[in-house]
């Protein structure tokens, strides 16, 4: 909080709250409204960022695991470099290699495709179990006898217990997947970020936008 939250006629103003987030930015702006009946105590209210849709991004990305190396080999070597360069200098070499290899990438480099992103869902025993819940809390509000609540209530907690045991053992997995793989690691921690920071296109000292995320951190 910025300002008073609590303010009384002849008493310093106070500043009593705080608004805890597990993530900046969710919240931009706090209003301080009229305090409710005869409270001294403002009425705070403020918008939470739930989820903002994704930004397109026109950066093209290659999928260097699927590329065709041989063939960007044999593609160079046919270039005869020497008569190619002649009576040139080392920049403009560096930019004609530069260019040339940018065409050589495009032919045998496919471009990424935006998946659809696997939802999380619980396992085939674990729905069954909740169905049987369902079932059994329907049937004690309808009969409602010791016995049918000891049943919804030995169900209940079956499904808590499977559901626990099968979240710690996700979590188990991925964190055994990000031994000795730190780029895993930061994709993850920020799939689980609501607000994301994007890096925007760039322009080069030649006036050049750059193409590809790898170029925009230089």
């Amino acid at each position: 909080m910025t300002n008073a939250t609590r303010i009384r006629q002849n008493q310093t103003p106070s500043k009593l709250d705080y608004v805890f987030t597990d993530e900046e930015n969710l919240i931009e702006v706090v209003n301080y409204e009229v305090p409710l009946g005869k409270s001294d105590h403002v009425v705070l209210t403020w918008t939470l960022l739930l989820m903002i849709p994704p930004v397109p991004s026109n950066q093209v990305k290659y999928n260097y695991h699927k590329g065709d190396y041989e063939g960007i080999q044999r593609s160079l070597q046919t270039i005869q470099w020497k008569d190619r360069w002649e009576g040139i200098t080392v920049n403009e070499m560096w930019v004609d290699f530069r260019q040339k290899l940018r065409k050589v990438v495009d032919m045998y480099i496919p471009l990424k495709t935006e998946g659809k992103r696997v939802r999380n869902r619980l396992s085939n025993h674990v729905q069954r179990k909740i169905r049987e819940r369902g079932r059994a809390w329907q049937k004690y509000r309808q009969y409602q006898s010791g016995r049918n609540f000891a049943k919804y209530k030995q169900l209940r907690n079956e499904v808590n217990r499977t559901i626990r045991k099968e979240e710690d053992q996700k979590r188990k997995r991925i964190l055994a997947g990000f031994k000795n793989n730190p780029k895993r690691f930061h994709g993850y921690t920020r799939s689980k970020q609501t607000v994301k920071d994007n890096v925007t296109t760039l322009k080069k000292d030649d006036g050049e936008l750059t193409r590809t995320r790898k170029l925009q951190t230089y």
